[in-house]
């Protein structure tokens, strides 16, 4: 035997010998904890729904499965990260007391305020539900209940963040032994009775839990609170780790009310049930996950070495689940009944398979969570959201709920596949990010070479703008469409030592073109033969006679002014320059759900072409002329940027980041919606990642 193999087979074997310590250690006794809540939780719900399926009809187990959904989508969504707010700040915290109680308060009031909001809504997002308006006892009781789900994962946190997830255990199994006992007394209610079935365990719970922290963290004492300045630090932190938890959970949170939705209540009843079979691995990897995530919170120095341990065994946990589930699922849906056994085996089995790629996203995310990676971290968990999300949508109608089984399977893969290329390349070490070359011009400050060239700089193809002989022309490009409010404002920002300004007009019904003219008198107007930005773009670019082509807003997004950045950049030898409104920083004026949407797009740019962008929507850039006509460009709306930037990238064109400011519209509302061209864009960049 050679040597490397001798030492490979001590290795094992004293990994084995040492397997009793590794178990020992408290990540993996409070991951036990976690696990057996978990297990609790499954077994627990297992019986309730074989329990409502047996007192109550197919339609009212349907009916209660979405209701129950949605309290719980409304808990999740209300929670708003406080529990990871509290893994963070609770063990350095003075008073304990008051932070856990702020915490409870902040969750119960949002809860409330949310059921209110989704009841009012309710014939917009969820006319299947309508019979919970219609009583007075069941609308108080859905807000009650929310409520209580919502602030009921505190005092639950509170013991992982003090890393004493015993007490969960023992949360978990009173909980569920009264789910269990409730619905026999509450049959007379028809579907309202599960509900409060498990509305009412969600509100004993969340006492249970409270008594418990007062025996175990003395002196606490349970109490409203609201301190600002404390629910200030505690909140922001738990939002951003919240919308990746939430991306994470939106699928089996919304597709229960999807399939009613579209299939009724049967279907439903068929799908939860499967659904919640299927699910039972990612429970325990998420409590696995939770684990890992305040042990690292802990002792940050051993993540990486308990980050690989808690790899393995969820890799195994996962797969076996997976097995257990592929043999044995259909016989296990036959408790509830023919019907169950029939229609959800197939879905059942495709979600247990999903387990497996699961496994090395949660364990991913954790890590991410400990280094403080946000980027990495929403943009992951949104990937994973919204394929699969996006997938089961558009097969649901003709694959039936067997779909949504598809979709997740694929989302898990997808986020599997983009954790594996992340930590291929490092992503389990902490290693601060590589800075990024930064351009010679003084006045591209803060631009950074995102297509780091391999040896010496770009060799500068044009002299100097301000020099002797010689120099590239330059037009400046400009798409406005009922743009009169702000366009004065652009216009007098336009250098003078720009050679063409070209304003391409998507036929204005103000007076936009007029006040153009009238201000700049050398200024050129083409009429866009189309619609949508992208289009206008386009033909725009054609009718340009500068080398140079620089983009601007007509809005006021950009300052024209601080164009000489970006063709400096061209001089350098670069082929595109690319505007960044975030390279400093988030802007003054910029939404923060704007701001989190770029961070997205961005992020998602980065994983899939091997990038460092900070934002990929900015409409400043520069390149050349030529370089841009021959790249195929096919969409007529602001997606076409994305297209744009992505084809320049597989192309091998160099691109450099400028940074610019931004001080956001003039005046006026955007003609585009946000999330809904937000969402276009992502698909975008995904597409084109994989198009031949």
């Amino acid at each position: 035997m050679q040597k490397s193999e001798v030492q490979r087979t001590a290795a094992g074997s004293d990994y084995w010998r040492r397997l009793p310590d590794l178990l020992g250690q408290r990540l993996f006794i409070n991951a036990f904890f976690l696990w057996a809540n978990a297990a609790v939780g499954a077994l627990g719900g297992f019986a309730f729904w074989i329990l409502a399926a047996r007192l109550y009809t197919t339609a009212d187990v349907g009916l209660a499965a979405a209701t129950l959904s949605a309290v719980t989508l409304l808990g999740t969504v209300s929670h708003l990260g406080l529990g990871m707010g509290l893994v963070r700040y609770l063990p350095g915290a003075e008073r304990r007391q008051d932070l856990i109680n702020l915490a409870v308060t902040i969750a119960a009031l949002v809860g409330v305020g949310a059921s209110f909001v989704f009841l009012f809504g309710l014939p917009v997002w969820s006319p299947g539900l309508s019979y919970l308006p219609d009583n007075a006892l069941y609308s108080l009781g859905f807000v009650l209940f929310a409520a209580a789900t919502t602030a009921a994962t505190i005092p639950m946190m509170a013991f992982v963040a003090l890393r004493r997830a015993g007490p969960v255990l023992a949360i978990g199994v009173l909980g569920q032994l009264l789910r269990i006992a409730l619905p026999v007394l509450f049959v007379s209610q028809g579907a309202f009775g599960i509900v409060a079935s498990g509305g009412v365990a969600a509100v004993m719970s969340l006492a249970l839990g409270l008594l418990l922290l007062s025996m175990v963290q003395k002196p606490y004492r349970p109490g409203p609170a609201l301190n600002l300045s404390s629910a200030a630090v505690l909140v922001p932190f738990g939002m951003v780790n919240h919308l990746a938890d939430l991306a994470l959970l939106a699928p089996s949170l919304i597709l229960p009310l999807m399939v009613v939705n579209a299939l009724g209540a049967d279907s439903g009843a068929h799908f939860y049930v499967g659904f919640f079979l299927g699910g039972l691995v990612l429970m325990g990897l998420q409590g696995l996950s939770t684990s890992l995530f305040a042990e690292g919170s802990h002792d940050a120095g051993s993540l990486e070495r308990s980050a690989r341990h808690t790899l393995a065994g969820a890799l195994v946990v996962s797969v076996a689940g997976a097995a257990a589930m592929l043999v044995a699922g259909d016989k296990l849906l036959l408790a509830f009944g023919a019907a169950y056994s029939r229609e959800a085996t197939g879905l059942l089995r495709l979600l247990a398979l999903a387990a497996v790629p699961a496994s090395l996203t949660y364990v991913y995310l954790a890590v991410q969570r400990v280094r403080g990676r946000i980027a990495s971290l929403l943009t992951v968990s949104g990937l994973v959201c919204a394929s699969s999300l996006g997938l089961s949508y558009f097969l649901l109608p003709g694959v039936g709920i067997a779909g949504p089984g598809i979709g997740v399977l694929a989302g898990q893969c997808l986020g599997a596949l983009l954790c594996g290329v992340d930590l291929a390349r490092g992503g389990w070490r902490a290693k601060s990010r590589p800075a990024a070359a930064v351009n010679a011009s003084p006045a591209n400050a803060g631009g950074t070479d995102l297509v780091p060239p391999n040896g010496p700089a770009p060799t500068a193809v044009f002299p100097a703008i301000n020099g002797n002989g010689h120099r590239p022309t330059v037009t400046m490009l400009m798409c406005t469409l009922n743009e009169e409010s702000s366009l004065p404002h652009v216009l007098a920002q336009v250098p003078a030592w720009v050679d063409e300004v070209l304003l391409v007009d998507g036929r204005s019904t103000d007076r936009t073109v007029e006040i153009a003219e009238r201000m700049l008198p050398g200024l050129r107007v083409v009429y866009q033969p189309g619609s949508g930005k992208g289009d206008a773009l386009r033909f725009g670019v054609r009718e340009a006679t500068g080398d140079v082509v620089v983009t601007v807003d007509a809005d006021g997004e950009t300052d024209p002014s601080q164009a000489m950045s970006f063709v400096e950049a061209l001089e350098q030898g670069y082929d595109f320059a690319k505007g960044s409104r975030l390279a400093s920083g988030k802007p003054r004026r910029m939404p923060l759900y704007r701001w989190l949407g770029n961070q997205i797009l961005a992020q998602t740019f980065n994983l899939l072409f091997a990038t460092r962008f900070t934002d990929i929507c900015s409409g400043y850039n520069a390149f050349r002329r030529q370089a841009f006509l021959r790249l195929p460009l096919t969409y007529d709306n602001c997606e076409m940027e994305q297209q744009m930037l992505a084809r320049a990238r597989k192309s091998g064109m160099k691109i450099v980041e400028v940074s610019h400011r931004s001080e956001g519209r003039i005046a006026g509302v955007s003609k585009v919606s946000a999330l809904k061209q937000g969402f276009i864009d992502w698909l975008v960049v995904v597409k084109e990642r994989f198009r031949g």
